[in-house]
């Protein structure tokens, strides 16, 4: 039971840490900081790395208010990945994209931030997209840090071999979290009064 008490609270405090941390606001980026950003994100391989229209990028960061936005990314995958040398595996759209999502959620989980929605039911639209991924970022500035670190460019490689057409827009709103994760909160909350009081 010991265990189970500490692990309760091992997990407790680390969703507590994290929701604290990506609620948190920063502040805007300084000129300085979007140079010495947009200079590391230069110096990565761009072929075919993170691929970047960095005049665009650079007014994005440099328009930095320190608050949290969301990205709304469409994706329609080629049947096959399309990859720039024969050496790499012969895989679908699909798994190849899967590859860059692996790395990308570690990213983006590091710098406080996350995917909120995700699905490949499209029914309705009649655009030919496969997938919509919906992404929380804390600030531009951890947006920033992801594209300026080498394991973003590596695993771009496989986001762009999966994708035959990519739209992505900006917006700011209000996420309102679902039931189920109010739910295992307060659970966690309940868990430590329970082994508090029990401890008395």
């Amino acid at each position: 039971m010991l265990l189970s008490k500490k692990a309760s609270l091992l997990i407790f405090g680390i969703m507590v840490i994290f929701i604290v941390f990506s609620l948190m606001k920063s502040s805007p980026m300084s000129s300085a900081e979007v140079d010495e950003y947009i200079n590391k994100i230069n110096k990565l391989s761009h072929v075919p790395g993170g691929q970047h229209d960095i005049e665009e990028l650079r007014r994005f960061l440099s328009s930095d208010d320190g608050e949290a936005f969301y990205t709304v990314n469409l994706y329609k995958y080629h049947q096959h990945a399309q990859y720039l040398t024969d050496d790499e595996p012969s895989i679908s759209g699909v798994a190849a994209y899967d590859k860059f999502s692996q790395v990308m959620v570690k990213l983006l989980l590091t710098n406080y931030s996350y995917p909120v929605f995700g699905s490949n039911w499209l029914d309705l639209s009649d655009k030919g997209w496969d997938k919509i991924v919906i992404v929380k970022y804390r600030s531009r500035r951890d947006m920033a840090k992801i594209f300026s670190d080498p394991k973003f460019s590596l695993a771009s490689k496989d986001k762009w071999a999966s994708i035959k057409k990519h739209d992505r827009f900006v917006v700011k709103a209000l996420h309102l979290p679902e039931a189920y994760m109010l739910l295992i909160f307060l659970f966690f909350i309940a868990v430590s009064v329970f082994f508090k009081r029990r401890n008395r």
